[in-house]
């Protein structure tokens, strides 16, 4: 990353590229330091603002950073931009279901599984937001399809659980889904 990191910024030193600027941005990100990732992927959206996977990555940092009202403009300006883009739903989802707003996470949600063949995460988020409304059944669907998207995920295997142990008190498809 450090190589790539002086690349990209010597590359932005002599012409302001907003690629250029999304992958320090991105780097930026992927090593937790969310406000300089911010002034990167700001700049990029100056040079190119409808550029819906920037934007996304912006609303990471956002999110990254607990600024959920920015995080959610900016995600939604990311599906203004392109409409048939998962990430941005996903997104708005994970936040709604961190801010305990889980009747708000159903749909969004739901569009990124229904935008996006076999989207693991969005499902797995999808089963928690329907645990916590005590939807059981919607939320044993919702973690299916995440296990069968990705058979290793235990996140969505846990969550399984939970709705067997607790909601449905069918104690062995819990314990099955457990192991």
């Amino acid at each position: 990353y450090d190589d790539a990191l002086e690349a990209y910024t010597k590359a932005v030193g002599l012409k302001p590229i907003a690629l250029a600027y999304y992958h320090i941005g991105w780097i930026y990100n992927d090593r937790d330091d969310y406000d300089q990732a911010l002034v990167a992927l700001q700049q990029s959206v100056r040079l190119n603002p409808n550029d819906a996977v920037v934007l996304s990555e912006m609303g990471y940092s956002y999110r990254k950073l607990k600024r959920y009202p920015e995080a959610l403009d900016t995600y939604r300006r990311a599906i203004a931009a392109r409409s048939n883009y998962a990430t941005p739903y996903y997104q708005i989802g994970w936040i709604y279901n961190d801010q305990g707003q889980y009747a708000q996470a159903i749909e969004p949600l739901r569009q990124a599984a229904a935008l996006k063949d076999g989207y693991a995460d969005a499902y797995e988020e999808l089963g928690y937001a329907c645990f916590k409304l005590n939807r059981s059944q919607e939320a044993i669907a919702a973690y299916q399809s995440a296990v069968q998207s990705k058979p290793d995920y235990g996140a969505a295997y846990l969550g399984l659980g939970d709705v067997y142990y607790y909601q449905t008190k069918q104690y062995e498809p819990a314990l099955n889904a457990y192991l």
